[in-house]
């Protein structure tokens, strides 16, 4: 029944809890562990290792930093924006939380315009003299909403937004909102407020409402400030810096062949051009030349990436037709998120790290706003939101379709017949027998050497005269023998009818399992760091631990660990046996210390 019961926990609980911690690990260690090789070795190459490791922090796009890298997204499962409305969405649904402006191409980084720049250029405008600063922003701010609210074609909603981050950089609000009691940080996103609810009106597709938007929709008390606003739209919003070579010649290709279109067919055009030449991807990106830039390198030369790439790509493409646009990052939620919740009669949705995202605005410059556009092909912006349980499900019964050689089916047996310490999966080879407390108390002989038949192998007669003294230990020993078959004929069939999680047919399931064991062990032992720390910092903080580990032992297990959780590759049989050594290391210093002999574990 224990046995059983451990099997059924490894089976469910542990295998969600383990999704549950690998949800949490972003996509780049791979390339930062090279990074603290080089550091350790002394080793600097192209760049110092230090400004590397910089480098890679900065890759996640919801940073506020506008940086752009080849580096894959950092993400994560855990619910950032909580959101509630009364009608269903049947659009994606936007929430931006970065803006960048200018592109600095030294630094492969949008580069956003501060508040206190935006208010040294208002002073030069000529509404300067009609509106405050404040109210300007606010007027400003709000013409989406006017537009939308005049324009009448679809019917209010509300929206409920809660922000679950620990630190809140903006108050997220969706396009099309009634923005009043909010202060906008200059011509960017809204200053951190306690305002969570909003009335307005769902989106629908950019283009189609840059042809409905007119002028008339310009209220005739603050047309100085749009003609103003646009005015610095238009100066600003333009720009393209040197070295977009393969992009300058591509327009001009497009020019030639489409003429003069109005901004609306080209948002059509170049969203169209970009998806039949740049392939969606967020792994393996190629270094950029230092003769070269991101963006264009990207489509020039690389022709693939994913959204910063595809939006940074549009923003150009679309100025250099004379259309202003602009870099953004935030938030998508798309309509099959939400759900109804009957309680609060609403539609709700958790919006995840897996739903940031990058797209563009484009100036409509007859009614001054600014209008979401996903220059991502729709394929792959959905990809890009993709939960990565989900990837990570899907190539493991990929894995297990194509996998079917007779051996690894022999290895997969023998590592679900073996369990840890404290019920869960072990997943190390049961013929090794490394593990010090794992016993074979389960054979006939292991049965009787636990009674008092020391003497079985004296002469027959003498045992059979002594049988009746042993008769209990031998129907003991027989109704053991008989649980332990029904056990392995239940074990057996549970595992030939359903899908393995834990075993060598896939590799990269077997070492996350036991990651998750040896953590387990780790800490009932009471070994754990002082603090909490990054993935990278705990793997150095165990290779000084263990003096048995060799140089960077540790942190190649973690660089698996990591290529077990998000890489589709399954790992090799030599890159699963280097990291069973190191797991077995670990534990025997463990075992060490607790039977009194720590001697080769450093104190805390």
């Amino acid at each position: 029944i224990l046995l059983l019961s451990s099997y059924l926990c490894a089976e469910y609980y542990v295998a969600e809890k383990m999704h549950g911690y690998y949800d949490r690990i972003s996509e780049y260690p791979r390339q930062m562990i090279q990074a603290v090789e080089q550091i350790i070795s002394g080793q600097n190459g192209e760049g110092s290792p230090l400004e590397k490791l910089q480098n890679l922090m900065a890759v996640n796009f919801l940073d506020d930093s506008g940086k752009l890298t080849n580096q894959a997204p950092v993400q994560t499962g855990t619910v950032a924006l909580e959101m509630d409305t009364d009608k269903k969405p049947e659009e994606a649904v936007y929430i931006k939380n970065y803006i960048g402006t200018v592109y600095n191409t030294k630094d492969e980084q949008w580069e956003s315009v501060s508040d206190r720049r935006m208010e040294d250029i208002y002073g030069t405008w000529q509404s300067s003299s009609q509106w405050s600063y404040d109210e300007a922003k606010q007027i400003l701010a709000k013409q989406l909403y006017r537009c939308l609210d005049l324009l009448s074609e679809t019917p209010e909603c509300v929206y409920e937004i809660t922000d679950k981050t620990f630190y809140q950089k903006c108050t997220w609000v969706p396009y099309g909102v009634d923005t009043d009691g909010l202060m906008p940080d200059g011509d960017r996103i809204f200053k951190p407020s306690a305002q969570f609810h909003f009335d307005g009106y769902q989106m629908s597709d950019s283009r189609e409402l840059m042809e409905n938007f007119e002028s008339g929709m310009v209220d005739p008390e603050a047309e100085q400030l749009i003609d103003d606003y646009t005015a610095y739209v238009y100066d600003t919003c333009l720009d393209v810096p040197e070295g977009m070579n393969a992009l300058a010649k591509r327009y001009r290709q497009l020019y030639d062949i489409y003429g003069d279109m109005d901004d609306s067919q080209w948002l059509t055009v170049i969203q169209e051009d970009l998806a039949q030449n740049c392939k969606y991807e967020k792994y393996d990106l190629e270094e950029v030349s230092s003769e070269s830039n991101l963006i264009d390198d990207f489509y020039g030369r690389q022709k693939k990436g994913y959204c910063i790439h595809f939006a940074s790509a549009g923003v150009m493409l679309l100025r250099m037709a004379g259309i202003p646009a602009r870099y953004v990052t935030g938030y998508v939620a798309w309509p099959e998120d939400f759900s109804y919740d009957n309680e609060k009669n609403q539609y709700h949705a958790d919006i995840t790290g897996y739903r940031g995202h990058a797209w563009i605005e484009v100036y409509d410059a007859d009614s001054g706003v600014w209008l979401p556009v996903d220059m991502t092909p729709a394929g792959g912006a959905r990809n890009q939101m993709e939960d990565h349980q989900e990837r990570t499900k899907d190539t493991v019964m990929d894995t297990e379709e194509t996998d079917t050689e007779p051996d690894s089916r022999d290895q997969t047996d023998e590592m679900q017949e073996t369990s840890g310490d404290d019920g869960g999966e072990t997943v190390s080879d049961a013929k090794t027998q490394s593990h010090g407390s794992i016993t074979n108390n389960d054979s006939p002989d292991g049965a009787y050497e636990n009674g008092n038949h020391q003497d079985n192998r004296e002469n027959a007669g003498e045992v059979v005269s002594d049988s009746d003294n042993h008769l209990p230990v031998m129907i003991a020993a027989a109704i053991a023998l008989l649980f332990l078959m029904v056990i392995c004929y239940v074990h057996h069939r549970w595992n030939r009818d359903k899908k393995q999680r834990f075993s060598r047919i896939n590799r990269n399931k077997a070492l996350l399992s036991m990651e998750w064991h040896l953590a387990e062990v780790m800490e009932k032992a009471g070994w754990k760091p002082e603090k909490s720390c990054s993935d990278w910092e705990y793997a150095a903080w165990v290779q000084e631990k263990v003096d048995t580990l060799e140089e960077g032992e540790y942190l190649y297990f973690m660089e698996k660990l990591h290529q077990a959780a998000y890489s589709e590759e399954l790992l090799t049989e030599e890159e699963y046996e280097k990291c069973c050594t190191i797991y077995k290391k670990i534990l025997n210093q463990i075992r060490e210390r607790k039977s009194g002999h720590s001697g080769h574990i450093h104190s805390d």
